[in-house]
Order: structure tokens, then sequence, then C-alpha cells
């Protein structure tokens, strides 16, 4: 009995740590080092200011399809010839609108974004050998429940480059996710983060713990009942 109860525990509790959303893709293009994130036609930023130490914000939305415990989330990010991964602090916020109110993060891991232990870079169209724009990740903590439904993710950067840090937007041909981001420069209104003549996304993905719909709970439960009977017989 003891062992039955155990399982049945640990199927109400042990939930995996999943995606659950993804505006990532940012990968249009092979690179002599790697993977490219090229600008296509009609487009002319390589990133939009996110700087803390400037007041710029970047913000986008994103859409939970079912109510989940957010356990962290992942932003892109390049400081212009860095030879390492340099980012040293996130400011960001969640909530129903862009926000220029935000508080700083915990910073859970930071590197070069590689795929496959090669480097993601940004670059001009065409260019498949420039390094100077290689893309890195942050990973910051958020342990929050949220409902299902759109949410806004505000966020800005610290970093020990020189240039930036720029938040990353995706090539439009993989800008799937409504081109709606949102910049305020110096603390100002938010206006769109336009990319040449249309809008833009930014790249990013939460990750945390679907919450289970009360049918899903309740159908696990009868199902544990019926198997707890059978083993009293």
């Amino acid at each position: 009995m003891k062992k039955m109860l155990m399982v049945a525990g640990l199927a109400i509790t042990g939930v995996a740590n999943a995606q659950l959303f993804d505006q990532s893709q940012l990968v249009n293009g092979v690179h002599a080092s790697g993977h490219n994130s090229t600008l296509e036609a009609g487009e002319t930023i390589f990133g939009f200011g996110a700087q803390t130490a400037n007041n710029n914000v970047m913000s986008d939305d994103f859409t939970l399809g079912t109510a989940a415990n957010l356990t962290h989330i992942r932003l892109f990010t390049y400081q212009t010839g860095a030879t390492a991964p340099s980012i040293t602090g996130v400011n960001f916020a969640v909530g129903a609108s862009a926000t220029t109110s935000l508080t700083a993060a915990t910073i859970l891991s930071t590197g070069w974004y590689d795929i496959a232990g090669q480097g993601v870079f940004r670059t001009n169209t065409g260019d498949t050998t420039g390094t100077t724009r290689r893309i890195q990740f942050v990973d910051v903590e958020f342990n929050q429940a949220l409902a299902a439904g759109t949410h806004f993710l505000s966020f800005s950067f610290s970093g020990t480059g020189t240039s930036g840090p720029w938040a990353v937007p995706l090539p439009t041909s993989l800008a799937t996710h409504g081109q709606n981001a949102q910049q305020s420069l110096a603390g100002g209104a938010f206006a769109p983060a336009a990319q040449g003549t249309v809008g833009a996304d930014a790249s990013f993905a939460v990750f945390g713990q679907p919450v289970p719909e009360p049918s899903s709970m309740a159908a696990l439960g009868l199902g544990i009942a019926a198997i707890l009977r059978r083993r009293r017989k």
C-alpha cells in the first residue's frame, strides 16, 4: 500500500520543466563559423538598444495556453566586439503591459548562444564570415505562477562591453509572433520597434511547469482511487 501511495504522489507532483513559449528562431543562414542570423531584405537594425544604464527598455508579449508555474526566462543579446560572454545584469518585469518599472533579476546562467557547439552571429546581408556580433544568451530566474493568456515581458541589460548590450530581433522571415515588440528610449513612452518598414519580434523563451486543469486532476484522482481499490481487493 505504501508503495502505491508513493507512486500516486509522484504522478501528481512530478511535472517536468518545459519550454512553454518559444520566440527564439534566430537562425536564417549558414555562417563560416557556425550559424547566421543575418539581416534580410528591407531590414536595417542588427539590434535594439536595451541598455539599463541609458534607461532603454525592450518589451514584447507572450501567450501561455494554460496556467503555469514559471521557472526562468531566456533572453538573447550581443555586444559588438565582445570576445567573451559579457552580460553582467538583467532588469525585467512581467505584467499586463509594457513597463519601464523593472527589477534586477537573478542570473542563473549566461554564455555564448551556441547550436551544436557552434556560434550564432548577427551579420549584414550576404555576410557569412563576420564575427563581431556573436549572440549571447542569459537565463534569469522567474519563479512565479501565471494564468493562461497574454503577458508582456519588459527587459534591459548591463554588460562589460563598450557597445550595447543590444536586444536581438528575429529575422523578418521567422518573425511569426505578431511583430509587435516595443521599445522605450531614455525612459520615454513605448513605441513600435520597427525593423525596416515592418515591426519586429524580440527574441526570448519562457520555461516552467504547466498546471494541470481541474478536469485532468479529477481524472487522475479517479484513476488512483481505482488502483487503490483493486489493491485492497
